[in-house]
């Protein structure tokens, strides 16, 4: 008797053992925060705004930038007309380069503003380097019914301050409505290239569209001022 009890109870305990070591099942919960597995091994394309070893040199990568987020959103009844995209570059041109132009009509008028900044040289090597934002805004003083010029403000921002300049747009008549031209989709643009990142267009009448790309609003846009980014030596 004494035997057959000892028999069971060693039987149980090697029971308990196996199933204390049996891996369990995942939960539910647990599947969905698993991370996932990447499909292949191969080079995956870079990141806009990541460092900029992981990014093709030469290269100006843009992309587009919510300038009121957050605590910054109080800014804004500050600011007037305002727009922002990230910018970031590693290769041998040395400056950045932002020009204000005014279209109307589909044609290019006037260039109201043009400014350079220098970029950070990468130590040990003949690269610069830039990481930050170009800012614009565009308001317009008031007046007592009278057309007035624009005031165009814009600057090139990052960890190490920022370069600011400003223009004026003469106008014979006040705007009915305005709106923004924004680039949708990031850009990549090469040392030799130039492109619009940021714009404003606006029109005497009533209406106004916009079109896929800040080129194709341009093209058709009654009045447009459009920030031009540039990389020089």
């Amino acid at each position: 008797m004494i035997r057959d009890v000892c028999l069971r109870s060693a039987m149980l305990l090697l029971c308990l053992g196996l199933v204390a070591c049996t891996p369990a099942e995942p939960t539910a919960e647990q599947q969905s925060q698993a991370p996932e597995q990447p499909a292949g091994t191969g080079e995956q394309p870079p990141t806009l705004g990541q460092p900029a070893g992981t990014a093709e040199q030469g290269v100006l990568y843009v992309e587009p930038f919510a300038l009121f987020t957050g605590e910054a959103a109080r800014l804004k009844p500050f600011l007037g007309d305002a727009g922002a995209v990230k910018l970031t570059y590693t290769g041998s041109k040395r400056m950045l380069e932002c020009s204000l132009e005014v279209w109307e009509n589909g044609r290019l008028t006037q260039t109201v503003g043009s400014m350079s900044s220098g970029m950070a040289q990468v130590a040990d090597s003949n690269l610069y380097h830039f990481a930050g934002e170009l800012i614009v805004t565009m308001d317009k003083p008031a007046t007592d019914g009278q057309p007035a010029p624009y005031r165009v403000r814009y600057a090139f921002v990052n960890d190490q301050g920022y370069a600011m300049g400003e223009g004026q747009i003469p106008i014979k008549q006040d705007f009915s409505i305005r709106g923004e031209i924004s680039q949708p989709a990031p850009l990549a643009i090469t040392e030799e290239e130039k492109a619009i990142v940021w714009g404003m267009q606006a029109s005497f009448g009533h209406s106004m569209r916009s079109y896929g790309t800040a080129e194709e609003t341009l093209k058709q846009a009654e009045w447009a001022l459009v920030a031009v980014v540039s990389l020089r030596d």
